[in-house]
């Protein structure tokens, strides 16, 4: 048997044939990542524009602009995700589609409305972790300067489904962050009607 040495040629190959692999993987993961939800956006979304108007087609200043999200779970100090970039992915994928939708709500969102399950587990956090989620909250769902908040508790964030009990503790932590868990807000001319 002879053992023929491969030239330069075949080894320059391999090469360029393992940077066109890594790229398409880095083509793929950009798709997956950042290119569909902008493409599928540009293909599918039809959105009507938000130019306040009456059914005269006058201008009126009485138009209310509200956003509401449900259920983010975000995942900042889950210590159940070890793997870190899980946690981060999560938060930025919220991110991303918040100001996507914020930014269609041009100027802004009056009132940026959460309806429970804020945080991932935020009845187990520590005090620490509560300011981490706090702190999360705020770059996640950045409300605009001018917009308000009105925050809904849920069972992630307050407890109360299953084996998770509702803690005292945990419910004035909430509610001194988040106002009253049972309340009424009036904005505007709409009075929003909070019921945990």
């Amino acid at each position: 048997m002879v053992c023929r040495r491969r030239g330069r040629g075949g080894t320059r190959a391999s090469v360029q044939v393992l940077y066109a692999l890594l790229a398409a993987g880095a083509a793929l993961l950009f798709m997956g990542e950042h290119g569909a939800r902008r493409l599928y956006a540009a293909a599918y979304w039809s959105w009507p524009d938000l130019t306040a108007r009456t059914t005269t087609r006058e201008p009126t200043s009485t138009m209310l602009r509200v956003l509401f999200l449900s259920d983010p779970h975000i995942q900042c100090t889950l210590d159940r995700y070890e793997y870190g970039p899980a946690r981060w992915d999560s938060d930025r994928y919220l991110r991303g589609s918040y100001g996507a939708i914020s930014g269609y709500l041009n100027p802004h969102p009056d009132i940026v409305v959460i309806l429970g399950d804020v945080f991932a587990e935020g009845f187990k956090a520590t005090e620490s972790e509560w300011q981490d989620y706090l702190q999360c909250l705020e770059d996640v769902f950045p409300v605009p300067e001018g917009a308000e908040l009105l925050v809904v508790a849920g069972d992630n964030d307050i407890g109360g489904e299953g084996a998770d009990a509702m803690s005292t503790i945990v419910n004035r932590r909430y509610a001194g962050e988040f106002g009253p868990m049972n309340s009424v807000k009036t904005i505007g001319h709409i009075s929003f009607i909070k019921v945990s």
